[in-house]
């Protein structure tokens, strides 16, 4: 359980850092990227605090509810799912690297959701 507490952390601690980045840099994010969307991104770090918050509140329960840690993943990979889409098709006309941003932090949150996943069913 030691395992799957300390992958909950480091995604809420991340879901955190990107919120507030998004949240409080959205003109800078939105530069980087290339797009005009900074009301668009900060709902997107608005949502990332939420979710961080969420998976911190899980992860401080005594008993880990599985269910619970099987959602998390299955949003941690629908993030991904996005992000693919977003890469593959740039809908938004990224910029370069902002694509390669996307698709790094897409192979991040895949490798926290399996993890969490392993480690779920070790404990459950």
């Amino acid at each position: 359980m030691a395992l799957l507490k300390k992958y909950l952390t480091i995604n809420s601690l991340f879901s955190v850092f990107s919120g507030f980045a998004t949240l409080l840099f959205s003109d800078q994010v939105g530069q980087f990227l290339e797009i005009d969307g900074s009301s668009t991104l900060q709902i997107i770090g608005a949502g990332l605090l939420f979710f961080a918050l969420f998976v911190w509140l899980v992860k401080r329960e005594k008993n880990l509810n599985p269910k619970k840690v099987v959602f998390i993943s299955l949003m941690d990979f629908l993030w991904v799912l996005g992000s693919i889409v977003i890469v593959l098709f740039n809908p938004f006309d990224l910029s370069q690297y902002g694509s390669y941003l996307i698709a790094l932090i897409a192979l991040w949150i895949t490798f926290l959701g399996f993890m969490q996943l392993k480690h779920n069913k070790a404990t459950s």
